[in-house]
């Protein structure tokens, strides 16, 4: 059984126009889940500087809200692990880098220098990164998944 060459054609740009219809509908987040992501992060920094028990009961309401993220992903069917390898897996790493940074940082400035606010400072300046940095997750995430297909 042969095809010709025309019909091979034509069978192949529909496989590639499925491919492209698959890759450009997955993997697209709202923004209010980049808004969510990069509220975690900012409160994960501000509740540094304040007193145990506090910042350990903020620090489990972060986990909490990081838990209804990733459920809400799944009951949408799109969840993708932040830290899968490629591209993406450096902006995730730097994301925890500079929450980490912030954090101690604030918390520094908090502790030692007496600048009780430090930390949400640092928690709302966190905030335009984490969502400039989820977004461009995103974006290479997607651009990923259209090389792949």
């Amino acid at each position: 059984m042969s095809i010709d060459p025309p019909e091979a054609q034509a069978a192949l740009a529909d496989l590639s126009a499925s491919r492209s219809r698959l890759a450009a509908g997955y993997g697209r987040w709202p923004w209010s889940r980049h808004a969510a992501f990069a509220g975690l992060l900012s409160v994960l920094t501000a509740v540094q500087g304040l007193p145990l028990p506090f910042n350990v009961i903020g620090d489990a309401f972060v986990a909490l809200g990081a838990a209804a993220v990733v459920a809400q992903d799944r009951r949408r069917g799109v969840f993708v692990n932040g830290w899968r390898k490629g591209r993406t897996q450096w902006i995730a790493f730097t994301c925890a880098l500079l929450a980490t940074a912030a954090g101690l940082f604030g918390l520094w400035l908090s502790r030692d220098r007496g600048l009780t606010f430090a930390p949400v400072v640092m928690g709302v300046a966190l905030f335009p990164v984490g969502l400039i940095a989820s977004k461009l997750w995103e974006h290479i995430y997607r651009r990923e998944m259209e090389q792949r297909l």
